[in-house]
């Protein structure tokens, strides 16, 4: 059986679950029955490791087993490639796959070039920054002056008439 290594940015993971099409009975309004397609789970799902964990502690999956990381992305192997191929496929047109937030490979060093490419991608999830960094629009003229808790800022200009 084919394999490939899943690597995925997002914090908290993903389930991965593939959908069949099937055709039902649906009732209409004013009587009567219509056939509709409608997509239900097929019951094969796969959890995806997240690349967050508590500081200070080893970054673990479900089982306790340790993840690995490459760049930013938590990495889950030994997902069947014909599993990974159908996702896939269902699940092209969303922004998880278009932004290159997950994606998969059977070879480490396609992972590693891909991962380097995305690292600078931001998702929206990434914790808040602590540290601005000196070109923050929000420091002040002298950026190495920051406004103390209860202070007030200094004027620039001041308006006289």
């Amino acid at each position: 059986m084919d394999v490939v290594t899943v690597a995925c940015k997002l914090p908290n993971g993903l389930i991965l679950r593939t959908f069949k099409k099937e055709k039902f009975q649906r009732p209409v309004i004013g009587g009567g029955m219509r056939e509709v397609e409608e997509y239900q789970p097929d019951g094969r799902q796969f959890m995806v490791n997240g690349n967050t964990a508590p500081y200070a502690k080893p970054l673990l999956d479900a089982n306790g087993d340790a993840i690995m990381l490459e760049q930013s992305f938590a990495l889950t192997p030994n997902i069947p490639k014909d599993f990974w191929d159908l996702w896939f496929e269902q699940n092209k047109n969303s922004e998880v796959v278009k932004k290159g937030f997950i994606f998969a490979s059977p070879k480490q060093l396609e992972i590693r070039a891909q991962a380097k490419a995305y690292r600078d991608e931001k998702h929206g999830l990434e914790p808040i920054d602590t540290h601005p960094e000196a070109n923050d629009p929000r420091m002040g003229p002298n950026r190495r002056q920051r406004m103390r808790a209860g202070g007030i800022a200094p004027l620039s200009t001041a308006v006289t008439e």
